[in-house]
């Protein structure tokens, strides 16, 4: 995970700097160094949380996407505290895929909301499963702050391109419709499969 190494690399440099500063005898500005280390350690945790809990629903056979997706969300708002309203008609239940297709749905999902989770400041999201005889669609939306897709930043490029390549891998198409202030949707269409 590259945005796991860059918390990591950054969490590693803030110790230095901690290290540095009481060696010169600034405690206060050392305070401050702790202040964002202890930040981006609690980010580190959440991403590894919501990491063990993707991979843990990846392998359960005894559940079908819905089932996977309602787990994740759940325990996704209990550890982040942002409220994902979850849309999944009765069309979605039983619903399987490949477990290859499965596995980058979830993975597109689980960053999604870690999106949101991070950078959106959003007080709630929804997640919508839809299929029918053309195919599937997700969609996750948040109402939350928003950003310019034509100019994003260096962590929501890296983002966005992970969720774009993890589609492409299953021929699903992932499309972001968001703006400043208005917050976001990012809609995953996956065409019917042909026998």
């Amino acid at each position: 995970h590259d945005g796991l190494a860059q918390i990591l690399g950054y969490v590693n440099t803030k110790a230095q700097a901690v290290r540095l500063l009481l060696a010169r005898g600034q405690p206060e500005a050392a305070q401050g160094q702790l202040q964002q280390l202890e930040e981006a350690a609690g980010e580190v945790l959440a991403d590894v949380r919501q990491a063990i809990l993707g991979l843990r629903l990846s392998a359960r056979p005894d559940l079908d996407l819905a089932g996977k997706l309602r787990s994740f969300v759940d325990q996704f708002s209990r550890q982040s505290g942002v409220a994902v309203h979850l849309d999944l008609p009765d069309e979605t239940h039983r619903l399987r895929l490949a477990p290859a297709m499965e596995v980058e749905l979830l993975r597109i999902v689980q960053e999604a909301l870690a999106n949101i989770r991070k950078h959106a400041d959003a007080r709630s999201a929804s997640l919508r499963l839809e299929s029918s005889g053309d195919g599937l669609w997700l969609t996750i939306a948040d109402d939350g702050s928003g950003f310019d897709p034509l100019q994003p930043t260096a962590d929501d490029h890296f983002g966005l391109l992970s969720m774009r390549e993890r589609a492409a891998a299953i021929g699903a198409k992932l499309d972001v419709d968001s703006g400043p202030g208005r917050g976001t949707r990012i809609t995953v269409r996956l065409a019917a499969q042909e026998d």
